[in-house]
Parts: C-alpha cells; sequence; structure tokens
C-alpha cells in the first residue's frame, strides 16, 4: 500500500500499516508522509524513499514510456497532420467534379466506427460478449449515449466546416489560423 504527500511518497509494507500513526512532527515542509511507525524517525523514512525510488529505476521501462516510441508517434502525427491538410487541399480544388464534403465526412465516420467495433469485437473475444457489451452500453443507460452524442454531432459539423474553409484557404493559412 502507497502513501502520497504532496511531493514525495513512502511505501508501507502490509504487515507495518498498523504500526504506522499519524505524527505531525514527521511533517518536514510537506515533503514526506507523515505516517511513521513507533520509534522510526524522519531520516530513516527519506532513506526507505530513496531505496523505494532507485528500486524503481532498476526496473525496465516498457516501450510505450522511451524517448524513442514518443520521437516515433510524434513523427507519425505530425506527417499524418500535414498530408492530411495537403490532401484535403488538393481534392478540394481539382479542375475535376467536386465531391460533397457531407459525403466524406460520414464516410469518415462510418470508418471509424467499423474500426471501433472490430476492436471491441476482438477485446471481448466472442459474439455473445460483444452483443451483451454494445447492449449494456448502449441501450441500458440512453441518457449517457446522447451525452456522448453531443460532442459527436459537434465534430461532425467541425469536420464540414474543414471541408469549407480548405476549399476557399491555401493549406498553410488554414494551419496556422486552425491552431487557434
Amino acid at each position: 500500500m502507497s502513501t502520497r504527500a504532496l511531493f514525495s511518497s513512502t511505501t508501507l509494507s502490509a504487515n507495518s500499516n498498523a504500526n504506522r500513526k499519524w505524527d505531525p512532527s514527521n511533517v518536514e515542509q510537506g515533503t514526506y508522509c507523515a505516517f511513521s511507525a513507533p520509534g522510526e524517525n524522519l531520516t530513516s523514512m527519506k532513506q526507505n524513499s530513496r531505496n523505494h525510488v532507485q528500486e524503481k529505476d532498476k526496473e525496465t521501462t516498457p516501450f510505450t514510456s522511451s524517448a524513442l516510441f514518443r520521437t516515433i508517434i510524434f513523427v507519425v502525427l505530425t506527417l499524418q497532420a500535414t498530408c492530411y491538410f495537403s490532401l484535403l487541399r488538393y481534392s478540394r480544388t481539382r479542375p475535376n467534379k467536386m465531391y460533397f464534403s457531407s459525403t466524406a465526412v460520414f464516410l469518415a465516420e462510418v470508418v471509424k466506427l467499423l474500426v471501433t467495433l472490430v476492436v471491441i469485437f476482438f477485446q471481448c473475444g466472442n459474439l455473445r460478449d460483444f452483443v451483451l457489451f454494445l447492449i449494456n452500453n448502449l441501450f441500458t443507460n440512453p441518457m449517457a449515449t446522447i451525452k456522448l452524442s453531443v460532442p459527436s454531432v459537434l465534430y461532425v459539423i467541425q469536420n464540414n466546416l474543414v471541408y469549407v474553409a480548405m476549399t476557399h484557404l491555401e493549406s498553410t493559412t488554414f494551419q496556422v489560423c486552425g491552431s487557434f
């Protein structure tokens, strides 16, 4: 069990938890936990905290927390955003017949829905659990579904406005103005 103070923490084992009590004299400028075992002073608490941090540092960090992973995600998202707006601008300014922006937004939302359903299906494992999950989350609490639909509708309106803006603005102008 872990007890957190403002900035640091000390770990309490299950056996010694009953022996620890609140002792305001152990609070040092709000940085350490003020729970102590009988006879334990602040210096030993600091040392235990340092040892705990050093042990945590020795453990391997997952790939998703590494700097390489963050860099890869940053590069991919930058390329995706740049390519999205550049291709959208190109497709809206071609001399050929123009497509309806509402159709493009609708199809993009359908693709997202299908991908989400496939991910949920694989997380559930079988068709029965999948159907039960959908029924429980969509139909048993209709107010929650309505609350989630409000941002969804606003997002669809925003996407339609992006298509209109990209028809009339340069890609770089849109990206600079769209960041506000």
